[in-house]
């Protein structure tokens, strides 16, 4: 018997233009940057689409300079696709950054929970800025 599943869209008809964006805290976390990409290639080949692009970044969850960032911002809105996140603490650890994200309209899927929405991102935001916290207080 043949069963047909169909592919999981998550609420966007027919996207197939993802960018992607990875980032580590420091250049000794290359495994960091390796893993997000393959969580995000999963998620690509699941769901069908083509990666077109992919942006990664060495930077601190505390800084607010993040260039390849903003070009991939722009590469979504150039394009019409939809930006691809391995995980949302990798996005950022600043609520502020991530309430940005999501007030911008740009489309958006965190890979590890594609069906998030609005209201679960801003609690696993809030977690995140937690877990800053704490992991300055630890070093």
């Amino acid at each position: 018997m043949i069963v047909f599943i169909p592919k999981r869209t998550y609420g966007y008809e027919q996207m197939t233009t993802f960018i992607a964006y990875i980032r580590t805290s420091t250049g000794t976390q290359k495994n960091g940057l390796q893993s997000q990409l393959g969580i995000i290639q999963q998620f690509v080949e699941r769901d069908g689409g083509e990666l077109i692009e992919v942006f990664e970044e060495q930077v601190s969850g505390k800084s607010r300079n993040r260039p390849e960032f903003q070009k991939a911002i722009k590469l979504v809105k150039k394009t019409g696709g939809r930006l691809l996140i391995a995980k949302l603490d990798r996005l950022s650890r600043r609520m502020s950054e991530i309430a940005s994200l999501t007030e911008s309209r740009v489309p958006f899927t965190i890979c590890d929970n594609p069906t998030a929405n609005e209201l679960t991102i801003h609690i696993l935001g809030a977690m995140a800025a937690h877990e800053r916290q704490l992991i300055s207080e630890r070093t």
